[in-house]
């Protein structure tokens, strides 16, 4: 009995141990049913030797075989829990295989309609084809050809079409001139029509007196030569065919007679306009015209396209007064017409936005910043225009008080935005200045965009005269006598130096008299000034036209040193002075 015991534990041991060794590469199934054999094998064991362990009927051999049978059964077991990992694995590989093949599955449902929605397009093209076939299978092959015919010819055409530009540049500051077109366009390409239209040829396209309408082939631009202070109105026409030609016009939009209340403020003068005219190749200049309040229309001539190049027409007299006469007679709009209306200055707003715009925008040479303020100034000056409280002479009055020169340097140096503010604020206030057109002066006056002489000559250009009373009020408090404060105010009114530059001497010559009393406290000692000052100072009292006493007063305090002749040599230097006769 105990021989077959240990020959049927060490078979046992032998297969559990040797079992891992001739497992194939099963299949899921087949795994899972090796697993479930050695589980029942592990527990038929567990529970023979549970059996013989209540029996009690064992010998110390009995103990060791039960121990190897235990040790055999949790060795089983463990390579059951392999076995069960490998199961999982092969389970999880499977599944995500699965998601893969759904989401393929997708993909080709998703292209399968795609393609039969592109079928049932192809077949409706069949379809659209077929029956256009159809269609000019059963056309008259003479019409066929005809229209081939009209189409190969609309196609030559469209192909030498040219772009030409026709320009016009001034340099009237205030003027707003535009160039008009009038084309007239051939009916066989290349063959140029009659100047004066019969009665079965084409004639030009219309014309105004006014801003023209532009057609969808064309362009009209309005705007500053980049680079210089010429204002250019551009005219571009796309549609051009050899033979065709354009009567060029000039137009003067805000020039109303004398008496008007909106034109310029320069309306009583002409304007010189020139012309530049191209298709590509070398331009053409017609002679440069002049256009103003009596005649805000001329003709400038009539050029044609030859080939690629745009090339000016001779015109007889005869010819000439027939363009000039459709100009008087074509129709008048606003600004021309009823220059005072409201669609006039609206008309207008554009175009005076183009030119004040860029006179704003310069500042001197050198000065750095930008004047971000200007759009907003201008834009409120415009308002007061369109709604008819300013007139465009004050526009151009106010303007040119506050812009610059941008190829002139400043004329003085910069101090605080406001510096100025208590001199200027007051004068500007009693003018009736627009209240953002008096701070922007104070503001560019203040940062030295000007020099004393030219801010005064700006001031009185503008009409802006010095408040009476004021000079004297500030002489006194000096205290000027009044017999030198006679001798320099007219010097003051007449713009030879400002009012702030005329305190500057009834200061200097007051504390000089003051200084050269005996006993004064007022200044320093007398100190003689060197001959070459006072030779200097008495030549250039003379020369920018001083009173003969103020100059005696002057000349006299110096030379006993009272006043420093370096003092009064530089206010003379920042003096404009009287104009030489």
């Amino acid at each position: 009995m105990a021989v077959m015991t240990k020959a049927m534990g060490a078979f046992l041991i032998l297969m559990v141990f040797g079992m891992k060794y001739y497992i194939p590469d099963f299949t899921s199934e087949q795994i899972a049913a090796i697993v479930r054999a050695s589980l029942d094998g592990v527990r038929t064991q567990l529970e023979a030797s549970s059996r013989k362990l209540k029996s009690g009927d064992y010998t110390r051999e009995d103990l060791d075989r039960l121990q190897q049978q235990i040790d055999a059964a949790v060795a089983s077991l463990a390579q059951s829990q392999r076995d069960v990992s490998r199961l999982q694995t092969r389970l999880d590989q499977a599944s995500s295989q699965l998601h893969r093949v759904e989401d393929e599955r997708k993909r080709l449902q998703t292209a399968l309609a795609d393609a039969e929605a592109q079928t049932r397009r192809f077949e409706a093209e069949a379809a659209a084809l077929r029956a256009e076939v159809e269609r000019l299978r059963a056309e008259d092959s003479v019409a066929l050809k005809a229209r081939i015919a009209q189409l190969a010819r609309e196609n030559a055409a469209l192909a030498a079409r040219r772009t030409a530009v026709v320009q016009l540049r001034y340099s009237c500051s205030d003027a707003v001139i535009v160039v008009g077109v009038s084309h007239q366009q051939v009916r066989e390409l290349g063959k140029p029509e009659p100047v004066i239209p019969a009665d079965d040829s084409p004639g030009y396209g219309p014309i105004l007196r006014g801003p023209d309408e532009i057609d969808p082939g064309e362009s009209l631009d309005f705007s500053p030569l980049r680079g210089t202070r010429e204002l250019a109105s551009t005219w571009i026409g796309r549609t051009l065919r050899p033979g065709d030609s354009l009567a060029v016009y000039a137009k003067y939009l805000n020039a109303v007679p004398a008496g008007g209340g909106q034109g310029p403020s320069l309306a009583e003068s002409s304007c010189a306009v020139s012309s530049f005219l191209s298709s590509g190749g070398p331009a053409v200049g017609a002679p440069p015209i002049r256009i103003g309040p009596q005649q805000p229309f001329v003709f400038i001539g009539l050029v044609r396209l030859d080939g690629e190049q745009l090339k000016a027409v001779p015109l007889d007299e005869a010819q000439q007064r027939w363009f000039r006469a459709r100009l008087d007679d074509a129709p008048c709009r606003a600004p021309i017409c009823d220059p005072s209306s409201a669609a006039a200055r609206t008309a207008l707003r554009g175009y005076l936005a183009v030119l004040y715009g860029r006179r704003l925008a310069d500042k001197p040479a050198g000065v750095p910043g930008n004047e971000g303020a200007a759009g907003s100034l201008l834009t409120d000056l415009l308002d007061g225009y369109v709604a008819g409280s300013i007139d465009q002479p004050a526009l151009t009055r106010w303007i040119g008080l506050i812009e610059a020169d941008s190829t002139q340097a400043a004329g003085a140096p910069p101090g605080a935005p406001d510096a100025l503010a208590p001199e200027l604020r007051p004068r500007l206030s009693a003018a009736g200045v627009p209240p953002g057109v008096a701070e922007a002066f104070v503001r560019r006056a203040s940062l030295g965009w000007w020099s004393p002489a030219e801010r005064e000559a700006r001031l009185r250009r503008a009409g802006i005269a010095p408040i009476p009373g004021e000079f004297e009020a500030r002489a006194a408090a000096i205290p000027a006598q009044p017999g030198h404060v006679a001798l320099i105010k007219p010097m003051v009114d007449e713009g030879a130096m400002t009012a702030a530059q005329g305190i500057e001497w009834l200061t200097l010559i007051t504390r000089a008299r003051e200084a050269g009393r005996p006993g004064s406290t007022a200044g320093p000692p007398p100190s003689p000034n060197p001959p070459p000052q006072l030779d200097r100072l008495s030549d250039g009292l003379t020369a920018k036209g001083f009173p003969e006493q103020i100059r005696s007063i002057v000349w006299g305090l110096a030379q006993g040193g009272t006043l420093r002749a370096a003092d009064a040599l530089d206010l003379l230097s920042r003096t404009k002075g009287r104009q030489r006769r």
